[in-house]
C-alpha cells in the first residue's frame, strides 16, 4: 500500500478521526485543513437514528447546495456588445470569430445565446 501524502498526514494529525463530531465541529476542523488550487469534495455521513425496516421512517429527498453542486457552467454570448456581455457573466463572447471557431469544431461551453 502506498503512503500516505503529507497533506493527508497532517489533516489526519489536526482531526480525530475515530470520534464522531459534530457539524459545527467539523466544519471548524475543515477550515483548519490546507486549502488545495480546485475545487475539493467533502464526504459527510450522518447517522439519523431511524430504522430502515419501518416504512414510516424512511428518509428521502434531495438538498439544494447554498453555492450550487460546483459544477462550472461555461456561457457562450454571441454579440455585437462583448462589454455588456462580460458584465453579464459571459465566459467566452464574440460573433464572427466565435462562429467560425464553433464551425472549426470547437465546442468547450455548456450554454450559448
Amino acid at each position: 500500500m502506498p503512503n500516505p501524502s503529507k497533506r493527508y498526514r497532517s489533516a489526519t494529525e489536526k482531526a480525530d478521526l475515530s470520534q464522531p463530531h459534530l457539524l459545527e465541529q467539523a466544519i471548524e476542523v475543515l477550515d483548519q485543513m490546507e486549502k488545495v488550487k480546485f475545487d475539493e469534495t467533502v464526504e459527510l455521513s450522518v447517522a439519523l437514528g431511524v430504522d430502515p425496516k419501518q416504512t414510516s421512517q424512511s428518509v428521502r429527498g434531495t438538498v439544494n447546495l447554498p453555492h450550487g453542486s460546483g459544477r462550472k457552467v461555461v456561457v457562450a454570448v454571441f454579440t455585437e456588445k462583448p462589454d455588456e456581455a462580460k458584465a453579464a457573466g459571459a465566459d467566452v463572447i464574440g460573433l464572427d470569430d466565435l462562429v467560425a471557431k464553433v464551425k472549426d469544431g470547437w465546442g468547450d461551453f455548456d450554454v450559448a445565446i
